[in-house]
């Protein structure tokens, strides 16, 4: 079975890691928690204790070892994609994990593989020169300004490595958009191959969000996951809907069926 490790600060709802236990199990993946003392602590803070934390996960797996890391607020909603990217992953001793960006520094076209999910082999992270995947969150300077995890990639693309990123599928909400440097767009309640990440855990802060728990509900009852907005597209703002346009082309497959049957 897949086991993912996942970081939580202490403060954090509880109805939040109740609810993705349980659609972890509905999926058939095993989740592992990692509390983090926040009391104190800055935003600053608890970013750097997540890419410690992942680090030494690493630092202490096994050399054969795949570790797999997901964000709480990032639901599991296909084993069967999950089973294929931890495969791949264990066949060429590699690493693949959701697409994302810094969208609002100069280097937004850095697309990099994120924790949000994310499996590392371990001997793809030696290969890598171990590389610590704490954040660098210098605003001054674009050039060092690095997410968690995302020195993994930055080294891959440097020396050529083979990975792989899970590109995002569509969104929920038109009001939260991020552009993926040239890949299309990304936000709150993203569809990616395998998971939906909401973003944004400050929403919640005094507990779940009414868009969080429809997805859980979705995943629950075994109904697929549709997003609202297609990611792929040149303009957020002018897209038709997902759902919209798989019914307009429904439509258009039926007018011409029953044209050919004429």
């Amino acid at each position: 079975m897949i086991k993912f490790d996942v970081f939580i600060t202490d403060d954090l709802h509880p109805a939040i890691p109740e609810k993705l236990d349980r659609v972890s199990k509905k999926i058939g993946v095993a989740v592992e928690y990692h509390v983090y003392d926040s009391k104190g602590k800055t935003l600053d803070d608890v970013h750097e204790g997540h890419g410690k934390l992942l680090t030494e996960i690493l630092a202490h797996a096994g050399r054969d070892e795949v570790v797999c890391f997901l964000d709480v607020d990032c639901l599991p909603y296909s084993l069967k994609e999950l089973e294929d990217c931890f495969d791949w992953v264990t066949v060429n001793k590699s690493f693949i994990g959701n697409a994302q960006n810094i969208s609002h520094t100069s280097k937004r076209n850095r697309v990099y593989a994120a924790p949000s999910m994310m499996m590392i082999h371990k001997q793809a992270w030696l290969d890598l020169k171990s590389p610590d995947l704490t954040c660098n969150k210098n605003m001054g300077d674009d050039d060092s300004l690095v997410d968690t995890a995302q020195l993994l990639t930055n080294r891959a693309i440097e020396t050529g490595f083979e990975y792989k990123i899970l590109l995002p599928i569509g969104y929920d909400d038109s009001k939260l958009v991020y552009k993926l440097g040239p890949y299309g767009f990304y936000g709150r309640g993203t569809k990616y191959p395998g998971t939906w990440h909401f973003f944004r855990m400050s929403s919640f802060k005094n507990g779940t969000h009414p868009l969080w728990e429809a997805r859980v509900s979705e995943i629950l009852s075994g109904k697929k996951i549709r997003p609202v907005f297609n990611s792929i597209g040149l303009d957020p703002h002018r897209m038709i809907p997902l759902n919209h346009r798989l019914s307009l082309r429904s439509s258009i497959f039926r007018k011409l069926k029953n044209f050919a049957s004429k």
